[in-house]
């Protein structure tokens, strides 16, 4: 049996919708006697306890879960706290739009914003937070212009606290335009900054974008790759969810999402995760209730993905494919530079043959005998030649050579030095021949130094370095 006043009677009345003809209450009476309420309580077997009386509202989970009054010492306390700024200062750019929506979603749902984000415009219902394109500035100017002729202060309040919180947590440059668009948010009827409308401004000064530049956006998101991204699950998936914010805040949808992160996903190298991906996408083709959301797909792939990494499994494929790149570059280098030095070796071989040529053109008389009768020496240009027949060819082949006949040796032919292509050779003479080494150009330089670093474990003490390991000649 519980007793319960005629005040707590018409509390619990006025929660269930109930008129106080409808209680079985007995009204005080003249003498001011005070009538009680007797509630019959059953508790069943399993603990429960059913009662005729609703159920009173859960309370808040934070302190902002109440009226604001303003007057009072603990009102303005309230307000206060609920007008801090956002852990995160807002620049204008798209690079920090992200980290100041997340920061500003927590302060919505912790400080009671959220109520008030939540619109219905042309019969549908979304949250400015979530969907900020969903409504023009202009049709959000009238929602809200609605709001502060109105008479209901709780809204006006929460309208005017987010808007002060968010006037505190922007830097100063863009302060400065929203003060020049003060017309738009500030309602002098009540002298109320409005905080909707401040968000809207906000998003339209960093994500003013062209036709072609959200189309940009779209084409981007389907060509994400991780490598592109250093190989980095976490980084990757962060800048997608940047992209599809850029979108929603101009009013756009990314069609396909599902379908374009596995797309993305399955650009890494690692067999296990993508053994993993392969069965949450064939869960996914086969229209089970069990596949992944979006959402729930991103999330289990940077779980999946930080596990690899503590664990030092991760880069055991990418490493090896970023070794078979290496390989792949050097060899290629390899090849080109080859077939140039070939190409080179080849043209001045040509050269040499076509000087041969030519010496042999120009001294082709000195092998021509004189005939029987004819004079045994000539003078060609300012020297004097004499036909010697070189002791029969043992000294040296018959031609008209500078020596006369008697003045011809054996002896002194063995000790003179080769003529002709020989010349090059003695020039050189005393000097120590080298072995043909390979040039390597710029690129296959850095294509093997690229490939030393995939295959560490030289030894710096080695006499051998690692361009000689290859055969190259730095």
């Amino acid at each position: 049996m519980v007793v319960i006043t005629l005040s707590e009677e018409e509390r619990l009345a006025a929660m269930a919708g109930s008129t106080s003809g409808n209680s079985s209450t007995s009204n005080a009476n003249n003498t001011g006697n005070t009538s009680q309420l007797s509630v019959n309580t059953n508790t069943s077997t399993t603990g429960n306890t059913s009662t005729n009386l609703p159920s009173p509202p859960p309370p808040s989970l934070t302190p902002y879960g109440k009226k604001i009054d303003l007057t009072t010492e603990a009102g303005r306390k309230y307000y206060i706290d609920a007008t801090k700024e956002l852990s995160v200062k807002f620049d204008g750019s798209k690079q920090k739009y992200h980290s100041f929506l997340l920061s500003l979603k927590d302060a919505a749902n912790e400080r009671g914003w959220d109520k008030i984000c939540e619109l219905t415009f042309k019969g549908a219902k979304f949250n400015l937070l979530m969907e900020p394109g969903r409504i023009q500035l202009p049709d959000l100017k009238l929602y809200s212009t609605s709001v502060w002729t109105g008479k209901d202060y709780q809204v006006q309040q929460l309208h005017n606290i987010m808007g002060v919180c968010l006037l505190k947590s922007v830097e100063d440059r863009v302060r400065n335009r929203l003060d020049l668009d003060k017309s738009t948010w500030f309602f002098t009827v009540r002298g109320g900054s409005d905080g909707l409308l401040i968000l809207k401004l906000l998003i339209n000064y960093c994500m003013q974008s062209t036709r072609y530049g959200i189309q940009t956006t779209k084409n981007t998101l389907h060509t994400l790759k991780i490598s592109s991204y250093e190989n980095n699950v976490t980084t990757m998936l962060l800048a997608r969810r940047n992209l599809i914010d850029e979108l929603a805040a101009h009013g756009e949808t990314f069609a396909e999402d599902l379908f374009w992160l596995y797309k993305s996903l399955e650009t890494c190298d690692n067999k296990s995760f993508l053994r993993w991906l392969e069965g949450e996408k064939s869960i996914w083709e086969q229209g089970k209730s069990s596949s992944l959301c979006s959402e729930e797909l991103q999330e289990e792939a940077d779980t999946r993905y930080r596990n690899l990494v503590d664990s030092n499994k991760w880069d055991d494929d990418s490493q090896a494919n970023k070794k078979l790149v290496a390989m792949h570059a050097v060899v290629s280098e390899l090849v080109k530079t080859l077939a140039l030095q070939a190409t080179a070796s080849n043209t001045n071989k040509v050269k040499s043959d076509k000087d041969v040529e030519r010496y042999k053109e120009k001294n082709a008389w000195k092998q021509v005998e004189p005939k029987e009768g004819e004079a045994k020496t000539k003078t060609v240009g300012d020297k004097t030649y004499y036909w010697c027949t070189g002791h029969d060819g043992t000294a040296h082949r018959k031609m008209w050579s500078m020596h006369a006949p008697n003045e011809c040796s054996i002896e002194k032919s063995k000790e003179k030095k080769p003529t002709g292509a020989s010349k090059a050779a003695s020039a050189k003479e005393g000097t120590t021949k080298k072995n043909p080494t390979l040039q390597p150009n710029s690129s296959l330089q850095h294509a093997l130094a690229a490939l030393i670093k995939m295959f560490p474990g030289g030894n710096s003490d080695s006499s051998t370095t690692e361009a000689d390991a290859y055969g190259l000649d730095f």
